[in-house]
């Protein structure tokens, strides 16, 4: 791989790394208010919202994660083909 493409993928690693401190960020924050909700109102519209809300968030890291992982694998394989 060249220089060029290894730095392509390197910065979009980065970005993704961004984007999961900002999902995790607003997961805790969110995450945080549903811990803090009233008992009364454990089965309410918004707190059900707000815990899909936090599941997706959780979702989304996991999927960023994924990604990283095969950013890095394409990093490591494409190392190995150039030595």
């Amino acid at each position: 791989m060249n220089k060029k493409r290894r730095e392509i993928i390197q910065s979009a690693s980065r970005l993704i790394s961004d984007a999961r401190d900002k999902i995790s960020t607003a997961y805790d924050e969110e995450y945080e208010c549903l811990s803090n909700m009233p008992e009364n109102l454990e089965s309410s519209d918004r707190y059900i919202k707000m815990e899909n809300a936090v599941d997706s968030l959780e979702d989304a890291d996991d999927y960023l994660d994924d990604a990283m992982d095969s950013l890095d694998k394409a990093l490591d394989c494409l190392s190995d083909a150039s030595a």
